[in-house]
């Protein structure tokens, strides 16, 4: 069956989208890419001792009918469910309203051992 040209778009169009898409964010927002380890703020209230609230990125999509850019990421922990979260919800900073206490400023930051 032939694709229909005006139902994809090819993969160079899809990353050239993606970069101009990157380039305008702030830095803050760019340092996160697939494969990295990241932190949930909640963390910080576990032991350090557990895999809790820590996630692989495996991914960066787009909702096939809004466009809306996704953040893919699997728990690193039982029972390693795999998530999808809206890129600007899961680069949003902590509301310090609503948890004042929290120290991370962002709801995921890169994990450092």
């Amino acid at each position: 069956m032939p694709l229909d040209k005006d139902e994809y778009e090819s993969v160079e169009e899809k990353e050239e989208k993606i970069e101009q898409t990157t380039e305008q964010l702030p830095i803050e927002q760019r340092d996160l890419v697939v494969g990295d380890i990241v932190r949930h703020f909640k963390r910080e209230w576990v032991s350090e001792t557990t895999s809790e609230y820590l996630y692989k990125i495996l991914a960066f999509a787009s909702h096939t009918e809004t466009g809306e850019r996704l953040v893919i990421y699997q728990g690193l922990y039982p029972p390693f469910k795999i998530c999808a979260r809206p890129y600007d919800m899961f680069m949003s900073k902590v509301d310090k309203k609503k948890y004042p206490n929290s120290k991370q400023q962002y709801r995921f930051e890169k994990f450092n051992e």
